[in-house]
């Protein structure tokens, strides 16, 4: 398998993981719908990863926009390099993990994911992405104004 193929099949892995177990595994830890719908781009530098974003109402209800990006190989390099999340300074990045980044921060993280595990397939009850997402979110989300 070449390595496009081999990021497709991760792609396709990953996307349908989100939809089926992962956003579920945060909201429920989250207490809160945080993450919504779940999209991918089709082609260019973005084409090798998948993203969260909050749904309208759950926007309004938390007050902002929840979007975690999910990024596999060149497309983790290139926002790592070249996007704001370069400052998030991840030292002797490995591209054959999954790299997760939050919208509108410049925090990123590199998960104990890889690509390979990702293939073979995560359990349901394997709670390392989820684990990985909400220590970003809570990272990249700003404590409330003091009043």
């Amino acid at each position: 398998m070449g390595s496009g193929s081999a990021l497709a099949r991760a792609k396709q892995i990953l996307s349908s993981y989100c939809r089926a177990t992962l956003r579920e595994q945060v909201n429920d830890a989250m207490g809160a719908e945080v993450l919504g719908e779940v999209y991918g781009r089709r082609a260019g530098l973005y084409l090798w990863g998948v993203s969260f974003r909050s749904l309208p109402a759950d926007q309004a209800a938390h007050g902002r926009d929840f979007v975690v990006h999910l990024e596999l190989g060149p497309t983790a390099w290139v926002a790592l390099n070249r996007d704001q999340w370069k400052a998030a300074g991840i030292a002797d990045p490995d591209y054959t993990r999954i790299f997760i980044l939050a919208e509108g921060s410049d925090k990123a993280v590199q998960s104990e994911v890889s690509l390979n595990d990702l293939i073979e397939g995560l359990a349901t009850d394997d709670y390392r992405l989820r684990d990985e997402i909400i220590r970003l979110l809570l990272l990249a989300t700003p404590p409330p104004e003091a009043v």
